[in-house]
């Protein structure tokens, strides 16, 4: 059977992301559900072989406050887990984009596609693999410089926003320090994100908040909108996560993913003309 070379899809490059978003979606389904009626009966560690090492049973008053922390440390394992799996995707963009235009041997695997850069390419992959998200050694930077892949001015700064959260996640336990997210008032930090917006439009043409379940008060049309979403942390305090804003960060990069895939074809259609 002849071989029919070597097939790359640029979308397949946010793969490892897409797999973290998937994971957010029902980590955080499973997450929010969980109640006391979960705990289990015996509080034993086994391994393979069936060997066990006991845990103190924890009383009765303490399971409510060990149930909090294990969903609060699952959502933040979420958080950080999808930041870091968009830097990974777009580790793989940059590579695949320096693949653009190179001539490639049918029977080359997979794997040994890095042996077909030169070593300038070679260096400048190292060089992005190791930088951070954003700054100006970041990877959202060296996209635009080595391929003009730009985002637009409020993406970035979300991007740099997250990248902060991670930081926080990684460096420092979750809690917030006066370097991660922007100043705010009284001593906090701020962060930013996406969501979507629900709300009405009154008759006399007033802004109303939608809730579900709650009766409106006159007649009212219902709008929806892609908006910032600002969260404040003290410094010192600990970052924490409901599902929903787990969610909404995650999303957030989906969307800047898309913004990208967006931009690359407008390039490859470029070249082609």
């Amino acid at each position: 059977m002849p071989n029919k070379g070597v097939k790359l899809k640029i979308e397949g490059c946010f793969k490892v992301f897409q797999q973290s978003f998937n994971r957010v979606g029902y980590f955080s389904c499973i997450n929010e559900n969980l109640n006391l009626d979960f705990l289990p009966n015996d509080w034993i560690i086994k391994d393979q072989k069936g060997f066990g090492k006991a845990v103190q049973p924890p009383r009765d008053k303490q399971k409510e406050s060990l149930l909090h922390g294990y969903k609060h440390f699952m959502q933040c394992y979420l958080v950080r887990d999808c930041i870091e799996s968009f830097a990974v995707s777009l580790d793989n963009l940059f590579f695949n984009l320096l693949l653009n235009g190179k001539r490639i041997e049918s029977n080359t695997k997979i794997s040994e596609l890095g042996n077909c850069l030169d070593e300038e390419e070679q260096k400048s992959l190292k060089q992005f693999s190791h930088a951070g998200l954003t700054g100006k050694k970041g990877k959202v930077e060296l996209l635009s410089k080595h391929f003009k892949l730009d985002l637009s001015e409020n993406y970035k700064n979300i991007v740099t926003s997250l990248k902060d959260i991670r930081n926080c996640l990684s460096h420092n336990n979750g809690f917030v320090r006066e370097l991660d997210g922007e100043e705010s008032e009284n001593e906090q930090r701020k962060f930013r994100w996406k969501t979507f917006y629900i709300f009405g439009i009154e008759s006399t043409g007033d802004e109303v908040d939608i809730e579900i379940n709650k009766r409106l008060e006159a007649d009212t049309t219902i709008f929806m909108r892609l908006q910032d979403h600002e969260k404040n942390h003290k410094v010192d305090s600990q970052l924490s996560f409901t599902g929903y804003e787990t969610y909404e960060i995650a999303f957030s990069l989906l969307l800047v993913s898309k913004q990208y895939l967006t931009e690359i074809n407008k390039l490859l259609n470029k070249s082609i003309k």
